[in-house]
């Protein structure tokens, strides 16, 4: 199914993301344009991302498929505390807190969300997509155009 695949690369999207800000965070002195660069990026990109996400699962629970949205959106919510507190060390221009947070918050962030992938993408990939139903395939094919 199309969006299945999309939202997969949508995952491996992200995972260049966090490579490029763990490189970052190695390098000494921090190259501040790129962090900011790819920051934003990925804020922007994981913010889309994750509207397109509970659309489908909200489309998916309505047909009777066993979606934790709770749990997503509270993972959604937790991992936003992490970037809001890079996003201050990174307004700081303080090389000692942004060193800080991205070693507390940073490595915290990227950790989680690849663990919420890793949940999302077993959740998606072992869904019985021939069961459903003609009018959630329906909704799903339209959501993707």
């Amino acid at each position: 199914m199309q969006v299945i695949e999309k939202i997969k690369r949508e995952h491996e999207q992200i995972e260049q993301y966090l490579k490029e800000i763990e490189f970052i965070m190695e390098t000494n002195p921090i190259n501040y344009p790129n962090l900011i660069h790819t920051c934003k990026e990925c804020e922007s990109f994981w913010d889309s991302h994750e509207e397109k996400e509970m659309e489908i699962f909200k489309i998916l629970s309505e047909s009777d498929f066993k979606i934790p949205i709770h749990k997503i959106n509270f993972e959604h919510g937790e991992l936003k505390k992490h970037q809001e507190a890079i996003n201050l060390a990174i307004n700081s221009g303080s090389e000692y807190q942004i060193r800080g947070t991205l070693e507390t918050h940073g490595k915290k962030l990227i950790g989680k969300i690849r663990e919420h992938i890793s949940f999302e993408d077993e959740l998606i990939y072992t869904l019985p997509l021939d069961l459903l139903k003609p009018e959630t395939t329906k909704k799903l094919e339209e959501f993707h155009e």
